[in-house]
């Protein structure tokens, strides 16, 4: 025998004699590759990997100026200069993004760029021009986002000491709802500090419309809610809003965790969406709160009250960041990036008389409820026709009852 050694010769012999005339397997098949750190590679994290980089260079990445690099025709994405692999890989060990599937939702403006250097990458000039605008426009939203990650934790630091120095926080009371189950609003406010989400579930006959009064009324509940231990008692206020398009934070992966038990979950009413909210986090993150026809909260007239003693500010969008004193009623201070220099407003309609004398007459002023509008004939009857064979019997009079003329119409 030739191109052998006595080693494997031997080898062959004593499995021919141990198990008889069959094919020799090698040990390693089947056996799963491992490295060093003994994390065995398996679909699962392959997969995991795979999700992660395509969702980061969906966000972060830079189109090819469009050469072809050694003949490859497929479309190559380039990471910007000031990152690096180890930078990557920290990020998949920090970031959540490794357990999501691919991301198209990116925002306008970046899209804007991404499509802008694909279709002029021949045009060197433009290419470059581009290219500076889409970086500087990165570079903003990574500072709102730095920015944000900071407050947020600081917002858990300060809420040990509140939770040493006052009482225990009480559990949140929930109430549903019989309404139909046409367009269901879904609208979150998260206390970051101690991982708690109020999902307030809102039929279509229960939002305001056509007005700010809705967006703030539950703004105003919710900060009630998550607060209510120390309400009353902020000496400074900052509100931050992130660069638009770049908003993504805990509130969108609370949602995820909805949607996906929602998926799997028959919906017939309110009820069982109030349900779903409740069962989608095994640690009670998300908790449902619903309008209960006012009993659950209220939508108050906070448009027109500060319409009375308070001015607009123009050109608002243009600013990300605002603070408020107490020590200074009526002004605002606002940021147009974070850390850059702040601009006063004074707000305040002086009407000739003390500023201590107009903020006494607010906090006496009485604030008008506002009840939402009932649903129209024409969208009752649409429901009772189209939407009510699909419902479960038992739930047809709750979801899609028989329609009602109302009386202003």
């Amino acid at each position: 025998m030739l191109g052998i050694g006595r080693t494997h010769l031997e080898n062959v012999r004593n499995h021919l004699a141990t198990n008889g005339i069959i094919p020799r397997v090698h040990g390693n098949i089947k056996r799963v590759p491992r490295w060093k750190t003994k994390i065995t590679i398996d679909i699962t994290i392959a997969t995991s990997v795979k999700n992660f980089l395509e969702n980061y260079a969906e966000i972060h990445g830079l189109p090819s100026p469009g050469r072809n690099v050694n003949r490859i025709t497929q479309s190559l994405t380039l990471l910007p200069g000031e990152t690096s692999y180890k930078l990557v890989y920290c990020d998949f060990i920090a970031g959540p993004e490794n357990d999501s599937t691919p991301r198209t939702d990116l925002c306008d403006t970046c899209q804007h760029f991404r499509n802008g250097l694909q279709y002029n990458a021949r045009k060197e000039e433009e290419a470059k021009d581009l290219l500076k605008k889409y970086k500087e426009h990165l570079v903003k939203a990574k500072l709102e986002r730095n920015y944000f990650n900071k407050n947020t934790k600081l917002a858990e630091q300060q809420r040990k000491l509140v939770d040493e120095h006052f009482i225990t926080r009480s559990k949140a009371d929930y109430c549903s709802i019989d309404a139909t189950a046409h367009y269901m609003h879904l609208f979150g406010i998260q206390d970051e500090a101690v991982r708690e989400q109020i999902n307030y579930v809102l039929d279509e006959d229960e939002i305001i419309r056509k007005s700010p009064n809705g967006t703030l009324s539950i703004v105003f509940d919710g900060i009630k809610r998550l607060n209510r231990v120390i309400c009353g008692y902020y000496e400074s206020i900052e509100l931050n809003f992130m660069v638009p398009g770049q908003t993504k934070f805990k509130c969108d992966g609370s949602f995820g965790l909805i949607k996906k038990l929602y998926r799997k979950t028959t919906v017939d009413c309110v009820d069982h969406i109030v349900e779903v909210v409740k069962r989608s986090s095994t640690a009670g993150l998300n908790k449902a709160q619903c309008y209960g026809n006012g009993k659950g909260f209220q939508y108050l007239d906070l448009n027109s009250v500060l319409g009375i003693f308070f001015k607009k500010l123009n050109g608002l969008q243009k600013y990300q960041h605002f603070f408020f004193e107490i020590t200074q009623p009526g002004i605002i201070k606002a940021q147009m990036v974070a850390n850059g220099v702040f601009i006063e407003f004074n707000l305040l309609k002086t009407r000739k008389v003390s500023v201590s004398e107009i903020i006494k007459e607010i906090k006496s002023f009485s604030i008008l409820i506002v009840t939402p509008p009932p649903l129209d004939y024409k969208r009752q009857e649409y429901l009772y026709h189209n939407i009510r064979p699909f419902v479960r019997d038992e739930f047809k009079d709750i979801t899609c009852p028989r329609p009602i003329h109302n009386d202003n119409e």
